[in-house]
């Protein structure tokens, strides 16, 4: 493994000798992550197809974490599909980015082809699992118990800067079309008011990631 790091110590210092280099480097990545990124949150669209009486092209639910930061964590997210006849289902996408293998070779096919901007199609991988649809629905009426405010006020005291740390959010959708939304995000670090909702939404993660074990 300390093999694989010094590798990519040394095509990373090539990049940083090379401005353009590293700005088309910058662009491919961004191009790359951008579209993985629309996958994890349109997971429909990856085969296998979710069935018509999951209405799959109006998700009800998603819950997402960019496991940023020191962890051997794959992002993911879980988007939940419910049916007007109550049929409900999860799946589960995973964006297997991690291993410093497939990094280094990506440096090296992008150094091969002199810095020529490059589009990597991602490796994600789905699965799905039929979710209990009374159990489903008490997490969300507990969800809703809660009231928080849409914005916070907090002083500058409270502000932190990391960029060593996951992102997770949640996003609930209505059975509108288009429908109406509405999303929050947090890390490590969050508004005091968000905490009793926040706990809430690990509840509900907890639970559909449990039936994927």
């Amino acid at each position: 493994m300390s093999d694989e790091y010094d590798q990519l110590d040394d095509l990373a210092a090539q990049l940083g000798k090379s401005p353009i280099l590293a700005k088309a480097w910058e662009l491919s990545t961004t191009v790359s992550v951008s579209y993985a990124w629309w996958l994890l949150n349109h997971s429909w669209q990856i085969l296998p197809e979710i069935p018509g009486t999951y209405a799959p092209h109006n998700p009800r639910l998603r819950i997402w974490n960019n496991a940023g930061g020191w962890t051997d964590e794959e992002p993911y997210t879980l988007t939940v599909f419910q049916g007007l006849d109550g049929a409900t289902q999860c799946r589960r996408a995973i964006w297997h980015c991690k291993s410093t293998e497939a990094t280094k070779v990506r440096l090296i096919k992008f150094f091969e082809k002199n810095g020529e901007v490059r589009f990597e199609e991602p490796r994600i991988s789905v699965s799905d699992v039929e979710v209990s649809v009374d159990r489903f629905n008490s997490h969300l009426q507990a969800i809703a118990a809660h009231k928080i405010p849409a914005i916070s006020l907090q002083g500058p005291e409270k502000r932190s800067v990391t960029t060593d740390v996951s992102s997770i959010g949640f996003e609930l959708f209505s059975h509108c079309q288009p429908p109406a939304g509405i999303k929050f995000e947090w890390s490590d670090t969050y508004p005091i008011e968000w905490q009793p909702l926040i706990e809430e939404v690990a509840k509900l993660r907890d639970f559909l990631l449990s039936g994927f074990e």
